[in-house]
């Protein structure tokens, strides 16, 4: 699980990039946006929660050997991400 959460932290912080790159100049909401991102402990949608959405969207799609394939049923969020043994 804590593998899965590191995974989600990091595409958090890349959609925390993307709300930088749109909302320039806005400093408070990009700095919102990042704080949500860092604060990620439990595995929700990333890109949910850095836009104010704090609820567990995400779903498996498909099952693999070494990954799974989650999607969020709120936005358009989809990754395959690590399965711990």
């Amino acid at each position: 699980m804590k593998e899965m959460v590191i995974e989600l932290k990091q595409y958090a912080i890349m959609a925390a990039n993307c709300v930088a790159r749109n909302f320039r100049g806005q400093t408070l909401m990009i700095n919102n946006a990042y704080v949500r991102a860092i604060s990620l402990n439990n595995p929700i949608c990333p890109k949910c929660l850095v836009n104010s959405v704090v609820e567990n969207n995400l779903v498996i799609v498909a099952y693999g050997e070494t990954s799974n394939i989650m999607e969020c049923n709120k936005c358009n969020f989809s990754a395959a991400l690590y399965k711990p043994k």
